[in-house]
Parts: structure tokens; sequence; C-alpha cells
């Protein structure tokens, strides 16, 4: 059963407010944000279509690392309905998802 995040969606329309990136982030299927600030790990927000990705990225042995990784999906309501937590770190080290993952990771980190 998904639940549905209404704390998240106002914190993160919060952060993108501020940002001045809340009418893109509303009107583009494609959107991509990653806010830096001293002492804290960088936090990128994406949107694909309906799916929102809300990560803190980390390097570990010069790979980035996602952790936590939250998804969430945009309901026709315009509710997030939680897709999942993950320290994909520690989930998916070995897995072939999470390789193929690292490596998208890093070329949209180079593009």
């Amino acid at each position: 059963m998904k639940t549905f995040s209404k704390e998240m969606k106002s914190a993160i329309t919060r952060i993108l407010k501020k940002h001045e990136q809340l009418e893109k982030f509303n009107t583009q299927d494609g959107f991509h944000l990653r806010l830096e600030q001293e002492n804290f790990l960088p936090l990128v927000i994406k949107k694909h279509n309906k799916q929102i990705t809300i990560t803190h990225y980390r390097s570990k042995n010069g790979d980035l690392i996602a952790d936590p990784d939250m998804e969430f999906l945009v309901g026709p309501d315009a509710n997030w309905s939680s897709g999942g937590v993950a320290n994909v770190e520690r989930l998916l080290s070995s897995s072939k998802v999470f390789r193929e993952r690292q490596r998208l990771c890093k070329s949209t980190a180079s593009s």
C-alpha cells in the first residue's frame, strides 16, 4: 500500500520556492536541481514525468552514492505517494541495478 507524503511535498515546495524553482518544477516534465551548502551533503531534487526523486549524494572511492534515495509518484490528484526510501549502497551494492544507476549518475554529473 502506498502512503501519501504531504509533509515531504510541503518541505520540497518550500525549498523550491526559496530558490525560485517552483514554477519550473511544476511545469516541466524533466527537472533537476542540485543544492549545495557548506557542512551538508548536496541535495538533488529531480522530476521525470510523474516520478520525483530526492537524494543526498556523497562520494566514496570516487563514486557518487545516493544516500538516502527517496522516490515519489505524483498521482492524478497531485498528491505524492511514496515509492520508497533506500540506502542505495547498502541495499543494492552488489546488484546489476546499482552498477547501472551509478553509471547513469556519473554520466549525468559529467554532462
